[in-house]
Protein backbone atom coordinates (compact mmCIF):
# COMPACT_ATOMS: atom_id res chain seq x y z
CA UNK A 1 0.00 0.00 0.00
CA UNK A 2 2.57 2.09 0.29
CA UNK A 3 2.60 3.20 3.72
CA UNK A 4 6.29 1.97 4.73
CA UNK A 5 8.51 3.91 2.29
CA UNK A 6 6.60 7.42 3.75
CA UNK A 7 6.73 5.80 7.28
CA UNK A 8 10.39 5.12 6.35
CA UNK A 9 11.33 8.86 4.77
CA UNK A 10 9.86 10.41 7.63
CA UNK A 11 12.07 8.65 10.64
CA UNK A 12 15.19 8.82 8.48
CA UNK A 13 17.43 11.90 7.73
CA UNK A 14 18.60 10.71 3.99
CA UNK A 15 15.78 8.94 1.74
CA UNK A 16 17.17 8.04 -1.52
CA UNK A 17 15.29 5.50 -4.28
CA UNK A 18 16.91 4.74 -7.84
CA UNK A 19 15.83 2.31 -10.63
CA UNK A 20 17.29 0.68 -13.17
CA UNK A 21 17.88 -2.50 -15.35
CA UNK A 22 19.38 -4.31 -11.94
CA UNK A 23 16.42 -3.45 -9.96
CA UNK A 24 15.95 -0.85 -7.51
CA UNK A 25 18.38 0.37 -5.11
CA UNK A 26 16.66 2.28 -1.52
CA UNK A 27 19.29 4.26 1.18
CA UNK A 28 18.09 5.79 4.22
CA UNK A 29 20.55 7.23 6.64
CA UNK A 30 19.95 8.35 10.31
CA UNK A 31 22.25 10.60 12.65
CA UNK A 32 23.30 9.81 16.20
CA UNK A 33 25.09 11.76 18.58
CA UNK A 34 28.76 11.66 17.79
CA UNK A 35 30.19 10.06 20.64
CA UNK A 36 27.54 6.97 20.02
CA UNK A 37 29.73 3.80 19.15
CA UNK A 38 29.39 1.55 15.50
CA UNK A 39 26.00 0.04 15.38
CA UNK A 40 26.61 -2.91 12.98
CA UNK A 41 24.03 -4.69 10.75
CA UNK A 42 22.28 -7.03 14.25
CA UNK A 43 22.43 -4.18 17.11
CA UNK A 44 20.62 -2.17 13.76
CA UNK A 45 18.05 -5.19 13.80
CA UNK A 46 17.54 -5.17 17.35
CA UNK A 47 16.90 -1.48 17.14
CA UNK A 48 14.27 -1.85 14.69
CA UNK A 49 12.30 -4.51 16.51
CA UNK A 50 12.50 -2.19 19.69
CA UNK A 51 10.15 0.02 17.17
CA UNK A 52 7.60 -2.15 17.32
CA UNK A 53 5.73 -1.26 20.22
CA UNK A 54 6.20 2.18 19.94
CA UNK A 55 2.37 3.72 18.79
CA UNK A 56 3.63 5.64 16.05
CA UNK A 57 4.73 2.39 14.32
CA UNK A 58 1.73 2.19 12.52
CA UNK A 59 2.74 1.16 9.23
CA UNK A 60 5.39 -1.59 10.77
CA UNK A 61 2.64 -3.13 13.36
CA UNK A 62 0.26 -2.92 10.23
CA UNK A 63 2.74 -5.16 8.16
CA UNK A 64 2.89 -7.53 10.82
CA UNK A 65 -0.53 -8.20 11.52
CA UNK A 66 -1.18 -8.31 7.55
CA UNK A 67 1.49 -11.42 7.46
CA UNK A 68 -0.22 -12.75 10.19
CA UNK A 69 -3.74 -12.58 8.66
CA UNK A 70 -1.80 -14.08 5.47
CA UNK A 71 -0.62 -16.91 7.53
CA UNK A 72 -3.46 -17.90 8.61
CA UNK A 73 -5.13 -18.07 5.19
CA UNK A 74 -2.64 -20.06 3.91
CA UNK A 75 -2.77 -22.74 6.96
CA UNK A 76 -6.88 -22.54 6.46
CA UNK A 77 -7.02 -22.69 2.73
CA UNK A 78 -4.13 -25.62 3.59
CA UNK A 79 -6.26 -27.23 5.79
CA UNK A 80 -9.68 -26.78 3.21
CA UNK A 81 -7.30 -28.72 0.73
CA UNK A 82 -6.76 -31.59 2.70
CA UNK A 83 -9.79 -31.75 3.52
CA UNK A 84 -10.76 -32.01 0.15
CA UNK A 85 -8.04 -34.65 -1.01
CA UNK A 86 -10.20 -36.90 1.57
CA UNK A 87 -13.17 -35.91 -0.16
CA UNK A 88 -11.63 -36.98 -3.64
CA UNK A 89 -9.90 -40.12 -1.86
CA UNK A 90 -13.85 -41.25 0.02
CA UNK A 91 -15.29 -40.64 -3.93
CA UNK A 92 -12.57 -42.55 -5.45
CA UNK A 93 -13.13 -45.64 -2.88
CA UNK A 94 -16.76 -45.13 -3.57
CA UNK A 95 -16.56 -45.29 -7.40
CA UNK A 96 -14.15 -48.30 -6.92
CA UNK A 97 -17.31 -50.24 -4.78
CA UNK A 98 -20.02 -49.15 -7.12
CA UNK A 99 -17.64 -50.79 -10.28
CA UNK A 100 -17.42 -53.84 -8.42
CA UNK A 101 -20.99 -53.58 -7.58
CA UNK A 102 -21.83 -53.56 -11.25
CA UNK A 103 -19.91 -56.23 -12.17
CA UNK A 104 -21.36 -58.20 -9.49
CA UNK A 105 -24.69 -57.27 -10.66
CA UNK A 106 -23.83 -58.08 -14.61
CA UNK A 107 -22.25 -61.80 -13.51
CA UNK A 108 -25.90 -62.13 -11.82
CA UNK A 109 -27.77 -61.11 -14.72
CA UNK A 110 -25.66 -63.53 -16.53
CA UNK A 111 -25.84 -66.09 -14.41
CA UNK A 112 -30.06 -65.11 -14.32
CA UNK A 113 -29.71 -65.52 -18.43
CA UNK A 114 -28.11 -68.57 -18.26
CA UNK A 115 -30.88 -69.83 -16.08
CA UNK A 116 -33.33 -69.10 -18.22
CA UNK A 117 -32.14 -70.77 -21.14
CA UNK A 118 -31.37 -73.76 -19.55
CA UNK A 119 -34.85 -73.85 -18.43
CA UNK A 120 -35.93 -72.92 -21.54
CA UNK A 121 -33.54 -75.75 -23.23
CA UNK A 122 -35.10 -78.11 -20.50
CA UNK A 123 -38.76 -77.62 -21.36
CA UNK A 124 -38.24 -78.26 -24.90
CA UNK A 125 -36.63 -81.33 -23.88
CA UNK A 126 -38.93 -82.04 -21.43
CA UNK A 127 -42.17 -81.63 -24.16
CA UNK A 128 -40.24 -84.06 -26.76
CA UNK A 129 -39.92 -86.82 -24.20
CA UNK A 130 -43.28 -86.70 -23.30
CA UNK A 131 -44.59 -86.24 -26.83
CA UNK A 132 -43.07 -89.73 -28.05
CA UNK A 133 -44.88 -91.88 -25.13
CA UNK A 134 -48.24 -90.08 -25.87
CA UNK A 135 -48.00 -90.77 -29.60
CA UNK A 136 -47.02 -94.53 -29.20
CA UNK A 137 -50.32 -94.64 -26.56
CA UNK A 138 -52.57 -93.40 -28.67
CA UNK A 139 -51.72 -95.05 -31.84
CA UNK A 140 -51.93 -98.39 -29.82
CA UNK A 141 -54.87 -97.08 -28.18
CA UNK A 142 -56.67 -96.82 -31.58
CA UNK A 143 -55.42 -100.15 -33.44
CA UNK A 144 -57.19 -101.47 -30.32
CA UNK A 145 -60.73 -100.10 -31.03
CA UNK A 146 -61.51 -102.30 -33.97
CA UNK A 147 -63.34 -105.83 -32.88
CA UNK A 148 -61.07 -107.71 -35.37
CA UNK A 149 -57.76 -107.02 -33.34
CA UNK A 150 -56.59 -110.31 -33.03
CA UNK A 151 -55.39 -111.79 -29.27
CA UNK A 152 -51.71 -111.60 -30.12
CA UNK A 153 -52.09 -108.18 -31.96
CA UNK A 154 -53.79 -107.07 -28.60
CA UNK A 155 -51.08 -108.46 -26.10
CA UNK A 156 -48.12 -106.78 -28.73
CA UNK A 157 -50.10 -103.41 -28.00
CA UNK A 158 -50.78 -103.85 -24.88
CA UNK A 159 -47.12 -104.15 -24.04
CA UNK A 160 -46.67 -101.56 -25.98
CA UNK A 161 -48.38 -99.26 -23.94
CA UNK A 162 -46.99 -100.72 -21.03
CA UNK A 163 -43.82 -99.50 -21.65
CA UNK A 164 -44.52 -96.17 -22.54
CA UNK A 165 -46.61 -96.04 -19.97
CA UNK A 166 -43.14 -96.96 -17.64
CA UNK A 167 -40.86 -94.53 -19.71
CA UNK A 168 -43.23 -91.38 -18.50
CA UNK A 169 -43.59 -92.29 -15.01
CA UNK A 170 -39.36 -92.91 -15.06
CA UNK A 171 -39.58 -88.86 -16.19
CA UNK A 172 -41.90 -87.59 -13.74
CA UNK A 173 -40.25 -89.71 -10.83
CA UNK A 174 -37.09 -87.74 -12.36
CA UNK A 175 -38.96 -84.54 -11.52
CA UNK A 176 -40.21 -85.15 -8.49
CA UNK A 177 -37.34 -86.87 -6.96
CA UNK A 178 -34.88 -83.74 -7.97
CA UNK A 179 -37.68 -81.41 -6.61
CA UNK A 180 -37.92 -83.40 -3.21
CA UNK A 181 -33.95 -83.87 -2.74
CA UNK A 182 -33.10 -80.06 -3.54
CA UNK A 183 -35.73 -78.69 -1.02
CA UNK A 184 -34.23 -81.21 1.38
CA UNK A 185 -38.13 -83.21 1.51
CA UNK A 186 -36.59 -86.43 1.42
CA UNK A 187 -36.42 -89.24 3.92
CA UNK A 188 -33.27 -91.28 3.82
CA UNK A 189 -33.79 -94.29 5.61
CA UNK A 190 -30.20 -95.29 6.84
CA UNK A 191 -28.44 -98.47 7.95
CA UNK A 192 -25.30 -100.37 7.22
CA UNK A 193 -25.38 -101.68 3.45
CA UNK A 194 -22.11 -103.06 1.57
CA UNK A 195 -21.53 -100.88 -1.57
CA UNK A 196 -20.73 -103.87 -3.16
CA UNK A 197 -24.26 -105.23 -3.25
CA UNK A 198 -25.03 -101.38 -4.27
CA UNK A 199 -22.70 -101.65 -7.26
CA UNK A 200 -24.13 -105.35 -8.60
CA UNK A 201 -28.61 -103.85 -7.99
CA UNK A 202 -27.12 -100.72 -10.52
CA UNK A 203 -25.05 -103.09 -12.82
CA UNK A 204 -28.42 -105.08 -13.43
CA UNK A 205 -29.94 -102.38 -13.95
CA UNK A 206 -28.23 -101.47 -16.99
CA UNK A 207 -27.32 -104.69 -18.41
CA UNK A 208 -29.99 -105.15 -21.29
CA UNK A 209 -28.70 -101.35 -21.92
CA UNK A 210 -25.14 -101.98 -22.21
CA UNK A 211 -25.94 -105.57 -23.72
CA UNK A 212 -27.62 -103.93 -26.87
CA UNK A 213 -24.73 -101.56 -26.69
CA UNK A 214 -22.12 -104.35 -26.95
CA UNK A 215 -20.45 -102.48 -23.96
CA UNK A 216 -17.53 -104.30 -21.89
CA UNK A 217 -18.13 -103.37 -18.35
CA UNK A 218 -15.15 -104.38 -15.77
CA UNK A 219 -15.44 -104.74 -12.02
CA UNK A 220 -13.01 -103.74 -9.66
CA UNK A 221 -14.01 -104.18 -6.33
CA UNK A 222 -11.94 -104.18 -3.10
CA UNK A 223 -11.62 -107.69 -1.55
CA UNK A 224 -13.88 -107.24 2.47
CA UNK A 225 -17.05 -105.09 2.86
CA UNK A 226 -17.26 -101.68 2.55
CA UNK A 227 -20.02 -100.93 4.68
CA UNK A 228 -21.52 -97.17 4.52
CA UNK A 229 -24.49 -95.85 6.96
CA UNK A 230 -27.41 -94.81 4.24
CA UNK A 231 -30.33 -95.81 2.04
CA UNK A 232 -29.77 -98.81 0.16
CA UNK A 233 -32.39 -97.90 -2.43
CA UNK A 234 -31.18 -94.37 -2.89
CA UNK A 235 -27.41 -95.52 -3.28
CA UNK A 236 -28.40 -97.80 -6.20
CA UNK A 237 -29.93 -94.63 -7.68
CA UNK A 238 -26.86 -92.74 -7.19
CA UNK A 239 -24.60 -95.24 -8.94
CA UNK A 240 -27.65 -96.27 -11.60
CA UNK A 241 -27.86 -92.95 -12.55
CA UNK A 242 -23.79 -92.87 -13.18
CA UNK A 243 -23.81 -95.96 -15.40
CA UNK A 244 -26.69 -94.99 -17.23
CA UNK A 245 -25.04 -91.50 -18.24
CA UNK A 246 -22.30 -94.07 -19.07
CA UNK A 247 -23.78 -96.41 -21.18
CA UNK A 248 -25.54 -93.07 -23.06
CA UNK A 249 -22.79 -91.66 -23.98
CA UNK A 250 -20.02 -94.41 -24.53
CA UNK A 251 -20.38 -95.80 -27.88
CA UNK A 252 -21.28 -98.78 -29.27
CA UNK A 253 -18.23 -101.55 -27.95
CA UNK A 254 -16.85 -98.83 -25.47
CA UNK A 255 -15.72 -99.65 -22.07
CA UNK A 256 -17.12 -98.71 -18.89
CA UNK A 257 -15.19 -99.32 -15.56
CA UNK A 258 -16.06 -99.81 -12.01
CA UNK A 259 -13.65 -99.77 -8.79
CA UNK A 260 -14.64 -99.76 -5.20
CA UNK A 261 -11.73 -99.44 -2.76
CA UNK A 262 -11.48 -97.60 0.92
CA UNK A 263 -9.67 -94.37 0.81
CA UNK A 264 -8.88 -93.80 5.00
CA UNK A 265 -11.90 -92.89 6.23
CA UNK A 266 -13.80 -93.21 2.89
CA UNK A 267 -15.26 -95.71 0.59
CA UNK A 268 -14.67 -94.21 -3.19
CA UNK A 269 -16.40 -95.54 -5.78
CA UNK A 270 -15.40 -94.56 -9.38
CA UNK A 271 -17.07 -94.93 -13.18
CA UNK A 272 -14.93 -94.08 -15.67
CA UNK A 273 -16.42 -95.09 -19.69
CA UNK A 274 -13.98 -94.10 -22.82
CA UNK A 275 -17.56 -92.57 -24.61
CA UNK A 276 -17.52 -89.04 -25.23
CA UNK A 277 -16.00 -86.98 -22.74
CA UNK A 278 -16.93 -83.19 -21.37
CA UNK A 279 -16.20 -80.18 -22.90
CA UNK A 280 -14.76 -77.70 -20.19
CA UNK A 281 -16.78 -74.75 -20.80
CA UNK A 282 -19.75 -77.43 -18.97
CA UNK A 283 -17.74 -78.72 -16.10
CA UNK A 284 -17.96 -76.44 -13.70
CA UNK A 285 -22.06 -76.28 -13.81
CA UNK A 286 -22.10 -80.04 -15.17
CA UNK A 287 -23.98 -80.73 -11.60
CA UNK A 288 -26.31 -77.57 -12.02
CA UNK A 289 -30.08 -78.20 -13.02
CA UNK A 290 -30.99 -78.08 -16.75
CA UNK A 291 -27.21 -78.22 -17.69
CA UNK A 292 -27.72 -81.87 -18.73
CA UNK A 293 -30.36 -81.13 -20.61
CA UNK A 294 -28.14 -79.36 -23.05
CA UNK A 295 -25.47 -81.77 -22.99
CA UNK A 296 -27.83 -84.41 -24.26
CA UNK A 297 -30.10 -82.43 -26.82
CA UNK A 298 -29.59 -85.38 -29.36
CA UNK A 299 -31.30 -87.19 -26.89
CA UNK A 300 -29.80 -90.69 -27.39
CA UNK A 301 -31.06 -92.53 -24.82
CA UNK A 302 -33.53 -90.72 -23.74
CA UNK A 303 -34.25 -89.27 -20.46
CA UNK A 304 -33.97 -85.49 -18.84
CA UNK A 305 -30.66 -85.01 -18.04
CA UNK A 306 -31.54 -84.52 -14.48
CA UNK A 307 -29.22 -87.23 -12.71
CA UNK A 308 -26.83 -85.24 -12.12
CA UNK A 309 -28.40 -83.07 -9.91
CA UNK A 310 -30.14 -85.57 -8.56
CA UNK A 311 -26.74 -87.68 -8.08
CA UNK A 312 -24.79 -84.73 -6.23
CA UNK A 313 -28.06 -84.31 -4.18
CA UNK A 314 -28.16 -87.58 -2.52
CA UNK A 315 -24.34 -87.78 -2.15
CA UNK A 316 -24.34 -84.79 -0.25
CA UNK A 317 -27.10 -86.24 1.70
CA UNK A 318 -25.09 -88.75 2.65
CA UNK A 319 -22.46 -86.79 3.72
CA UNK A 320 -20.30 -87.39 0.54
CA UNK A 321 -18.86 -85.72 -2.14
CA UNK A 322 -19.06 -86.24 -6.15
CA UNK A 323 -16.41 -85.03 -8.07
CA UNK A 324 -15.68 -85.21 -12.16
CA UNK A 325 -12.79 -85.87 -14.62
CA UNK A 326 -12.48 -85.59 -17.93
CA UNK A 327 -9.73 -84.51 -20.55
CA UNK A 328 -12.16 -83.11 -22.99
CA UNK A 329 -14.71 -84.23 -25.56
CA UNK A 330 -13.95 -87.45 -27.08
CA UNK A 331 -11.90 -88.30 -24.44
CA UNK A 332 -14.14 -90.04 -21.52
CA UNK A 333 -14.89 -89.07 -18.37
CA UNK A 334 -14.83 -90.63 -14.52
CA UNK A 335 -16.83 -89.93 -12.16
CA UNK A 336 -15.91 -90.42 -8.10
CA UNK A 337 -18.42 -90.63 -5.32
CA UNK A 338 -16.61 -90.50 -1.54
CA UNK A 339 -18.46 -91.58 1.36
CA UNK A 340 -17.52 -92.06 5.03
CA UNK A 341 -17.47 -95.92 5.93
CA UNK A 342 -19.91 -96.67 8.21
CA UNK A 343 -17.25 -98.36 10.87
CA UNK A 344 -15.29 -95.24 10.90
CA UNK A 345 -18.28 -93.31 11.88
CA UNK A 346 -19.69 -96.24 14.44
CA UNK A 347 -15.96 -95.76 16.39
Amino acid sequence: MGLGLLSARRLMERFEISSGAAGTRIVVGKQFPPRSAFIGASGFAAIVAGFEPLPNQTALAEAHHQNRELADALSALQARQEEMQLVSARLAERNRNIEALNDLLDDKADALQQADRSKDQFLATLSHELRGPLSAVGMAAKLLQPASVSPERANQLGCLIGRQVMHMSRLIEDLLDVSRVSRGLVQLEKAPVDLAEVVAAAVEQVQAASDQKQHRIEQHLQCGALLVLGDRTRLVQVLGNLLGNAVRYTDSGGLIEIALERHGAMALLRVADNGRGIGAELMPRLFDLYVQAELSSDRTGGGLGLGLALVKNLVEAHGGAVTVDSAGSGQGSAFSVQLPLYAERRE
